[in-house]
This record gives structure tokens, C-alpha cells and sequence, in this order.
């Protein structure tokens, strides 16, 4: 099915092979004890309700193999779906419209965004606030906004960002491919991890500034342990700041870089100003 084709593709395998791998499976079980029925039919093969031309999905032989399906497992496989896509899904009978409609799959905090596409996060542009739809398959504790950009902290601790990176784009050769690098979805923030708190330099920054490049990032860790990343031209990641302040490639840190403090004290909370 399309959603096991989904689950292996969000899993890291590339779609032709999820597709292929789930044809595979399927040819090779066993068919002749699966009888087609209608949507989420509970009855036995008896059944012969459904008018011709009906779309018929959900084959099970008996009410106890469809019986056997919990309904939570059901209903969470609808946090893999498009946000825009639930009213489709929502017409195809009573079941899945009260599945579409429960909140128990759906995230008490969920996020909205609007503007460019290339900055927001979403796959369209948009001038009003449109729901994220990662927000729906992560729970978001927080957000943060930069230049363009917005960073995400979920509650398992992880950080997303999306929009304009705080570096820039470098080719195979190790040379600047593009001084202005976009992050359409949000990602996953490699090299920090257990984040409670994040905070990055406000637009305002850049008010005046077109030619800036990067801009600075800040998180602090469960442990009490800071993460600094981004631009540190002044050395205000608290990490030593370059000797060549010329080149751009000399004064971003790509990746978040653990402060060391000399008294190896915790930090508690940060902010990043101008």
C-alpha cells in the first residue's frame, strides 16, 4: 500500500526500492485468504453491501482479523498525511472521516507558517499562516526565528531548521557554490542533541545589511551544555575569533561546537542578540 511504500521511504530507503520491496512482499503472501470488502468493513465474507464502482479498501477473511487492527494504530498512520490532504481522505466513508477528525493522533502544539516557500518550510508559498505539516508528525516545543530562517525544538530533544541557512552552500570542490543557501523542509540540526533551548540572531540584524552572510545560533543541551554555531566575526560564539576575517568560510562555524567554560559551570538559558 501506498502508506507501507511511505514508511519504509521516511525510514531512509530510496522510493523505487520501498515500492519494490512492498510488491515483493505482497506477491508473496498469501492472497487467497484475502477477500475484498468495503472500507473498513467489521463483517464476514457474507457481505455484498457495497454498490458497484465502489472503491473497496481493507481486505480481511474475517470481522476478527479487522477487529485484530486497533483503532490508535489506525488513526496514527493519518500523521504521515499532507495536512491538505485530510479532506480527501475524510470523504471516503464514516470511519476514516472520524479518524481524519480525532485529536488523538494530533499534537497539542502545532505550528504555522507563511511567506516564501523557500523560507517557511512549506512546499507552496503562502500569505497567511498555513498549518506546518511537521508539526503534526513532531511534537514542537518551541520555535525561534531568524533571517529567514526558523529553528524547531522538538520534545525528544531534537532540533530542525528550515529556510536560510546559517552557512553557505559548498560544492564537491570545497568552493562557495552559493553565498545565500535555502533549506526548503525542515532538517534535522546534526551535532547537537537532548536541546532544550535555542536562540539565533533576530532579523533585525540584517535590516541595512544585504550583503551579510550567516547569521549566529545558539542551544543549550539537557546537560546543561552550550552549543554555539553559525557567524562568530567578533568571536561572540565564545570561540576564537579568525585571524582572516576576509573570508566568510574562515569565521562560520558549520556545525554546533560545544562551548568550554573554565569553571565548567551549566547553562541554564541563552539569548543571542545583534
Amino acid at each position: 500500500s501506498p502508506a507501507q511504500v511511505l514508511k519504509k521511504w521516511r525510514a531512509g530507503a530510496k522510493l523505487e526500492a520501498a515500492a519494490a520491496a512492498v510488491c515483493d512482499a505482497y506477491a508473496a503472501s498469501d492472497r487467497s485468504r484475502l477477500v475484498n470488502q468495503t472500507v473498513w468493513d467489521p463483517s464476514g465474507n457474507e457481505t455484498a453491501n457495497a454498490a458497484p464502482g465502489t472503491a473497496k479498501f481493507m481486505p480481511f477473511k474475517s470481522a476478527a482479523h479487522c477487529n485484530a487492527v486497533a483503532y490508535d494504530a489506525f488513526a496514527y498512520v493519518f500523521s504521515f498525511l499532507r495536512f491538505e490532504a485530510l479532506g480527501d481522505v475524510a470523504r471516503v466513508c464514516r470511519r476514516w472521516r472520524a479518524s481524519a477528525a480525532d485529536p488523538f493522533w494530533m499534537p497539542d502544539v502545532v505550528v504555522y507558517a507563511w511567506g516564501r516557500r523557500g523560507a517557511s518550510g512549506l512546499h507552496r508559498d503562502a500569505d497567511r499562516p498555513t498549518l506546518l505539516d511537521f508539526s503534526l508528525a513532531n511534537h514542537v516545543r518551541t520555535v525561534c526565528c531568524a533571517d529567514e530562517a526558523t529553528f524547531a525544538v522538538t520534545l525528544e530533544g531534537h532540533l530542525y531548521h528550515w529556510g536560510r541557512s546559517w552557512h553557505p552552500a559548498i560544492n564537491e570542490n570545497g568552493a562557495v557554490d552559493s553565498w545565500r543557501a535555502d533549506v526548503a523542509r525542515p532538517t534535522r540540526v546534526q551535532g547537537v542533541d537532548d536541546v532544550v533551548c535555542v536562540a539565533c540572531a533576530p532579523s533585525g540584524y540584517y535590516h541595512g545589511r544585504a550583503r551579510a552572510v550567516g547569521y549566529s545560533c545558539a542551544a543549550v543541551a539537557g546537560d546543561g551544555a552550550l552549543y554555539t554555531w553559525g557567524n562568530n566575526f567578533y568571536g561572540q560564539l565564545l570561540h576564537p575569533p579568525p585571524h582572516d576575517r576576509g573570508n566568510p568560510l574562515g569565521y562560520l562555524l558549520k556545525r554546533p561546537k560545544r562551548v568550554a567554560f573554565p569553571d565548567g559551570g551549566a547553562t541554564v538559558k541563552v539569548a543571542v542578540g545583534l
